[in-house]
């Protein structure tokens, strides 16, 4: 059964609504490849990273998801149980858009 509001549908509307071009995808690329280099999980840096990625800065919603989002990695990364998982489109998702979202 596909799911109707999955976080990654529900990231790319919010992204597209503020007129960003990038996937959800994308920035929890980012987020994780910095994280993983040692970047830390300061809030600033994360929204300075993401600013160029997204081409300006972040407006207040895209701030509270970027923050969810890395509250999420911090979760996965630093708990006792090393599991990430991928913020991609789903499997009933066309297989074209599920491609594109792999880079």
């Amino acid at each position: 059964m596909p799911i109707q509001n999955s976080p990654y549908k529900a990231f790319a509307t919010l992204l597209n609504s503020g007129g960003h071009q990038v996937s959800p995808a994308e920035l929890h690329g980012l987020l994780l490849g910095r994280s993983c280099a040692g970047a830390g999980f300061d809030n600033e840096g994360w929204f300075a990273d993401a600013s160029v990625l997204l081409e300006t800065e972040p407006q207040d919603n895209i701030r509270q998801a970027l923050v969810g989002l890395q509250e999420m990695v911090k979760g996965e990364l630093t708990g006792d149980d090393m599991t990430v998982v991928l913020l991609l489109p789903g499997d009933d998702e066309p297989l074209t858009e599920r491609a594109a979202a792999l880079g």
